[in-house]
C-alpha cells in the first residue's frame, strides 16, 4: 500500500486555496453592492431646513416647517427601489431656566411615510396637517416634498398650557429630525453587510418662544 506524502509547498497551495473560497462569497456580496451603489445616486446626508417658525391660531400654538434632504436624486433612487422612508418629527415644549433643567411642559410626536408605487409609478407621502392626516401622490418627487414636506405646521400645544407657567417666563420649541427605514431593503435582504435604519443621521433644532399676550 503506498502513500502520498505532500510537500509543504503543495500544502500552503492548498490552504491558500481554501481560504481563497472562503473569503470569495462576502467578496461577491461586496462587489454587488459597490456596483449597485455605483448605479445610483448617492443617498441624501441631511437635512436641508429653513429657519423654523412659530404661529398661534385659534389658542393654539404652531411649528412651521420647511425641510427637504440634501440630495433629492439619491431619494429618488431609494424610493424606486422600493424602500419605505419614514420621516420622524418630534416637538417639545419647554419653560428655559438659567441654573436648572428646562421644564418640559408639552411634547407632540409626528410621522409622515414616502415611498413609490410601482404600479402608477407615483411617489405617495402621507403627512400631518392642522387638519388631520393627508396623502399626496405625484410622479414629480420634487414637487411633491414641496407639497408636504416643504409647507409643514404642526401642533405644539395649546397656548393655554404656556400661560399656566406664568407671566414673563422664557420659552423654547425643540425639534428632533429623523428619516429611516421602516424595513430592511429588498436588496439586503438576504446579505449579512452592517445596515442601519437611518438614512439621515437624527438632527435637533431649537428655537425660542415669546408667547402673546394672555388675552385673560
Amino acid at each position: 500500500m503506498t502513500h502520498t506524502v505532500l510537500k509543504p509547498a503543495t500544502l500552503r497551495k492548498q490552504g491558500s486555496r481554501a481560504a481563497f473560497l472562503l473569503i470569495l462569497p462576502p467578496l461577491i456580496v461586496a462587489f454587488f453592492l459597490l456596483f449597485s451603489f455605483s448605479a445610483m445616486a448617492l443617498p441624501p446626508q441631511k437635512f436641508l431646513i429653513a429657519p423654523p417658525s412659530a404661529s398661534t391660531l385659534n389658542g393654539e400654538l404652531f411649528i412651521n416647517l420647511s425641510l427637504t434632504v440634501d440630495n433629492e436624486d439619491g431619494l429618488r433612487d431609494l424610493l424606486k427601489d422600493g424602500v419605505v422612508l419614514q420621516l420622524g418629527i418630534s416637538v417639545a415644549m419647554s419653560r428655559t431656566r438659567s441654573w436648572w433643567t428646562d421644564v418640559n411642559i408639552a411634547e407632540q410626536e409626528y410621522t409622515s411615510l414616502i415611498y413609490h408605487d410601482p404600479l402608477t409609478r407615483d411617489f405617495v407621502v402621507n403627512f400631518p396637517t392642522r387638519e388631520g392626516e393627508k396623502t399626496l401622490r405625484d410622479k414629480n418627487l420634487t414637487r411633491l416634498i414641496f407639497a408636504s414636506w416643504r409647507n409643514l405646521s404642526l401642533l405644539v400645544a395649546p397656548l393655554q398650557i404656556v400661560y399656566n407657567e406664568g407671566k414673563d417666563q422664557e420659552f423654547a420649541i425643540t425639534l428632533n429630525l429623523s428619516l429611516q427605514h421602516t424595513e430592511v431593503p429588498p436588496w439586503l435582504e438576504k446579505s449579512f453587510v452592517f445596515w442601519s435604519s437611518d438614512v439621515v443621521p437624527q438632527e435637533k433644532f431649537s428655537l425660542p418662544f415669546n408667547p402673546p399676550a394672555d388675552p385673560n
